[in-house]
Parts: C-alpha cells; structure tokens; sequence
C-alpha cells in the first residue's frame, strides 16, 4: 500500500469516527444537547461530513486498484482483462463498493482506473442515517477496523511475494526487506501477526 492510500485512509477513518462521535452526542449517549431531535443545522453538517468520508473512502479504495493492478502487470506482464482477476489472483480480498451515485470503470487495454457517475438518481441523504445501536455496534468495532485493513495489506504483500518468488517468505520481515510492505503494521494491546511459511497463512495471535 503506498503513503498516499495509508494517508487517504486514515482521514476517511478520522472522519468516520468525527461522524460517530457527533451522532453519539446528537443522540444523546453520553453528551449533553439542548433538545431531543437533531437540528437542521447539525443534520446537514451530519450528511456533509459522511458524504466526505465516502468520498475519501472511493478514493482510497481507487488507489488500493491501481496498485493491485500494477502487482498484477509486475507479476504477469499484463493488465488484468477485469478487476474480477485481481481478486482471482489473491490480489484484493474483493472489489470495493463503489460510493453512492459512483461506479469504478476500469479500461483493460492500459489498466486505468478511476469513480464516475453511475448515472442513478442520488440517494435521500436522511434515509439509512445510523440508528443509535448501529453507532454502539460501530463504537465497538472501530477498533478492529484498522486491525483488519493491517491483516488485508500484509495477505496481499504475500500473495505478491510469492507471485514473484514462487514461495511464501521465511518470515514477515521478508515482506519489507523485498520491498513489497513498507513496514510491519503494530497491533494495539499487545497482540501479534502469527505467520506459517509453509503455508502463507497469517492470522491475529493474542498476547
């Protein structure tokens, strides 16, 4: 994953949990609010800032394409005819959800990529706004959300190892000394990656 998508994803992640913790105010689990209904004022500001976090989502999820496709081209000395082979390959664990009102088009003979409209009426910005067990459900899973994107990138780096090298690596660190992970993810509460080689299987370990 390069700097600039590990960079686009971390703001959509901040601007997520911005949008989790107004709701969580708005709502009134836990912070105080001058009445028992969201304003116009603060719905609105709702509505902008989660259309923003969609935004910056498509755009990190069209970078993280183009660099499964660029490991496809390294790897296979072609474009992809399809975004489905990417995940053939192990390449992407699945092909993103295009934000509302988008779609990714994908052209096979240069390997370009890129969100345009999908012509659609755009969606009731009010409808499918969290309930306030969907905002504790997400609370609980926040955490677990960057745990999991850390397991996503080093499965794909070891998929492209072993596209390269015809076999997994003797250890993770092998990941960033090939220069196909930048650096080992660290897991927060002491947990750890446990790795077999023979098999390229990665899994969260507890302490």
């Amino acid at each position: 994953m390069t700097t600039k998508t590990a960079q686009i994803e971390k703001e959509a992640i901040r601007l997520r949990f911005g949008v989790l913790i107004f709701l969580v105010c708005a709502l009134g689990m836990g912070c105080e609010r001058p009445s028992g209904s969201i304003s116009p004022a603060k719905e609105k500001e709702l509505t902008d800032k989660l259309r923003q976090a969609g935004q910056l989502k498509g755009q990190a999820d069209t970078e993280a394409i183009k660099n499964a496709i660029q490991n496809f081209r390294q790897a296979e000395d072609r474009f992809p005819s399809s975004l489905e082979e990417l995940v053939e390959k192990h390449l992407l664990e699945k092909i993103p959800d295009a934000p509302p009102g988008m779609k990714f088009v994908y052209r096979s003979e240069d390997g370009a990529i890129q969100l345009a409209s999908d012509g659609k009426p755009p969606p009731d910005p009010k409808r499918g706004l969290p309930t306030a067990n969907d905002i504790a459900n997400s609370m609980d899973l926040a955490g677990q959300a960057q745990v999991n994107a850390d397991l996503k990138k080093i499965k794909v780096a070891l998929n492209v190892y072993q596209m390269q090298e015809g076999r997994f690596p003797e250890s993770l660190d092998d990941l960033v000394k090939m220069g196909v992970l930048e650096k080992l993810p660290v897991l927060p509460g002491g947990r750890r990656f446990s790795y077999d080689p023979n098999t390229g299987a990665v899994q969260i370990a507890s302490k």
